[in-house]
């Protein structure tokens, strides 16, 4: 007995054969798989490759095509592999078939709106495209085709398109054919300028435009304010339009400005008179076109060099901002409602009171006036005179402060006659002998309108 156990133990001793290893075990295959092209080259076919344990351990799986890869249209087998640390092995496969069953997708084969070209609609439209994922761009066929001319209206469009595998794909969409343009206008005119004399208003006469439609051909033109109608003064805006049977309606608009240049005429008899504390200025307006009076003076009021001082449609003005001894030069204009302005008529007035008592200063008379005036203490007689359009035409030197003016008289060897028109008188006081020549501050300044012939008593 202890023999047989040294003979047990010996051969434990030796080393006795290790038993056989299991090979690897593969779980989670994909199976075979269909995959569908998407572009010539196949398809990148991104799997999940199976896992492989050994022993209880997991170990790594070689595929081969690897996933992630471009697989070829048809079918590829995949051959995966596990090795365990004892050198075991276990494949597998699996097959991946890349297959092309989708046609052609079209481009453009949309519902749409075209815009007529003529009288029967358009000559043809734009055919859609049509692109397949293996084949690239395949050829399109269209019902009615594409160079076809489509009537007014909708049509409705069937196309067909192949790729090389018999896949194919069929699009209908609808093309409405309609006219939404206006008629073109041609001929338009330029803005129009027309001058008148006074506040219009004016007739104007003009070429109207003419206008042309795609599809009707010429359309008729009606302008609002039309040619030979009555414009006003100033800027008038003239719209025209123009229609096509498709009740399409085209506006295009051009102006007519009314232009009053010429300017009114002067004022007649300004005149101005310094009375009281005021300067009164009187005047006729012009006959026509006149919308008012502008007056200025010099100086103006607080130091300013001149300023206006009336403005208005009247007749007359007192001007009562005035400084007693000061000299005032007075300029009247009138205007048109255009603002043009007539030549000025000027006025010089003093504001000193005269020692001449009548007529009127600017009194308007029919028969010589009977001139009187202040007596001046320190005067033995006194000198007066008569202008007529700023000559002199008479002097005289009474005695007294009155003098009857003559009808005729010869002065400075001219015979003169007292006829229509306006004159200026002044009176200076002599002082001592007439001989002597000597005379005093003239006394004052005044003026008369004889309105009747030369025929004075």
């Amino acid at each position: 007995m202890k023999r047989l156990v040294v003979l047990v133990a010996a051969i434990f001793a030796a080393g006795a054969a290790p038993a056989a290893a299991d090979p690897p075990v593969m779980t989670g295959w994909p199976g075979n798989l269909t995959v569908e092209a998407t572009s010539a080259a196949g398809a990148t076919v991104d799997y999940k490759p199976p896992v492989a344990t050994s022993g209880g351990k997991s170990i790594d799986v070689v595929c081969n095509p690897r996933p992630a890869t471009v697989f070829p249209l048809g079918a590829t087998n995949v051959n995966c592999s596990a090795t365990s640390d004892t050198g075991e092995t276990t494949t597998q496969s699996f097959t991946v078939t890349v297959i092309d069953r989708a046609g052609p997708a079209f481009t453009g084969a949309s519902d749409a709106t075209i815009e007529a070209t003529g009288p029967n609609g358009v000559a043809g439209y734009a055919a859609p495209t049509a692109g397949d994922l293996v084949d690239g761009p395949r050829p399109v066929t269209c019902t009615p085709p594409p160079a076809d001319a489509l009537p007014f209206g909708a049509t409705v469009v069937r196309c067909t398109a192949r790729d090389t595998r018999g896949n194919e794909t069929t699009a209908a969409f609808t093309l409405t054919v309609r006219d939404n343009t206006p008629p073109k206008f041609e001929n338009v005119p330029d803005d129009i300028r027309q001058k008148v004399d006074g506040p219009g208003p004016a007739v104007v006469m003009f070429d109207e435009p003419t206008a042309t439609d795609t599809v009707d051909g010429s359309a008729v033109v009606s302008c609002d304010p039309a040619s030979a109608d009555e414009f006003p003064l100033g800027s008038t805006s003239v719209t025209c339009t123009a229609t096509d049977l498709h009740k399409n309606t085209g506006v295009v608009a051009f102006d007519v400005v009314v232009e009053d240049l010429t300017p009114p005429g002067p004022l007649a008899s300004f005149a101005g008179r310094f009375v009281g504390k005021a300067v009164k200025l009187t005047w006729r307006l012009p006959a026509g076109d006149v919308k008012g009076v502008e007056v200025s003076r010099s100086p103006g009021k607080s130091g300013a060099t001149s300023a206006v001082v009336y403005r208005g449609s009247g007749r007359s003005y007192t001007d009562g901002s005035v400084t007693p001894g000061v000299k005032y030069r007075y300029r009247a204009t009138s205007f048109d409602a255009a603002g043009n302005r007539s030549k000025p008529a000027v006025a010089e007035v003093a504001a000193t009171t005269s020692a001449l008592l009548a007529p009127a200063d600017g009194v308007r008379l029919s028969s010589p006036p009977l001139l009187r005036w202040i007596a001046s203490a320190a005067a033995s007689y006194y000198n007066v005179q008569l202008y007529r359009h700023g000559r002199k035409i008479f002097t005289q030197w009474p005695k007294g402060p009155s003098l009857q003016l003559p009808s005729a008289w010869t002065f400075d060897g001219h015979r003169e006659r007292l006829t229509k028109g306006v004159y200026v008188w002044y009176v200076w006081p002599g002082l001592g002998p007439l001989s002597a020549a000597r005379y005093g501050a003239l006394l004052g300044r005044s003026s008369f309108v004889i309105v009747r012939g030369p025929d004075a008593a």
